[in-house]
Formats: C-alpha cells, structure tokens, sequence
C-alpha cells in the first residue's frame, strides 16, 4: 500500500453496505492502491473469500475508482462477473460484492468525499453515516438511499 499525499487531496470511501455489518470502511487517496479480500483491511473473516481478492485504486483525474480481479474466484461489479485480470471503473455511488456467489453478504458502495488530509483520511471514513431509510432497486436486489446529503455529494 503506497501512503497518502499529505497534501489536501479528494477521497473516495470504500463503504459497506448494511447487509455487511462485519467489513470496514476504506478511505482511498489518489496515491493508494489496496488489495481487499480476507485480510484486516476489510475486516473479512469469510473463508470462501482470498486473501488477495481484487486491487482498488482511485484514479482522481477520472473520478472513478479501477477494481482489477486478482483472484480465480469471480466478484460482482456492474450487474457482471470479473474474472482475473479483469478491470472495471466504478464510479461514485455504484456498488461491488467481493464474492458473485454472496452478492448480498460483501457488498461496498463507492462514495465520494469532501477533500481531505491525510489527518483526516481515516476520520471522514468513520464519520459516512451508515445507511438508513426506504431500499431502492440496484443491481445486486435491494438497497439503502444514497450515503450523503445532495450537497456533500456534490463536492
């Protein structure tokens, strides 16, 4: 894992969704790379899951944060299956599961945050409200409302 600029810097959030209470949320800088998978990164204790699952990177200039597969084992990203060595870009407000068998069980919301710095990093990632209020349609079945207020979304 590269460290975070010190600088001021925008942020993308890594946040599960309510059905997987037991993952952590990861706060992603322009300079990180992380690997998610069953590992303390996540919080993941599912053995079916590899400890080197997928690579998430931000990618500032486009907005958007490039989940590459890395293991054998398929995720779920954009209604469809990734097989290894497979890339997508998520951008805010999509959703992944780590597994395509537990669709509903791993599953991370891509959400944009305010800038930040790296004192802040790990604060504004404790600090997304978990997600409350009437399910919507997505593609992994039902889910919560949007994670921030129109105009943090904004930012």
């Amino acid at each position: 894992r590269k460290s975070v600029a010190a600088a001021a810097s925008l942020v993308m959030l890594l946040v599960p969704l309510k059905e997987a209470r037991s993952l952590h949320r990861i706060a992603l800088s322009a300079a990180t790379s992380v690997v998610l998978g069953r590992n303390a990164l996540t919080g993941c204790q599912d053995r079916s899951c590899p400890r080197s699952h997928v690579r998430a990177e931000y990618l500032p200039h486009e907005n958007v944060v490039r989940l590459t597969q890395l293991s054998n084992k398929p995720s779920l990203a954009l209604g469809r299956s990734l097989r290894k060595g497979e890339a997508v870009l998520l951008r805010p407000e999509q959703e992944f599961a780590l597994l395509h068998a537990k669709p509903h069980e791993l599953r991370y919301r891509v959400v944009k945050s305010a800038e930040s710095t790296t004192d802040t990093c790990s604060a504004l990632s404790a600090a997304v409200p978990a997600p409350t209020g009437p399910a919507t349609a997505t593609p992994f079945g039902a889910s919560p409302p949007p994670l921030l207020p129109p105009a943090a979304a904004a930012a």
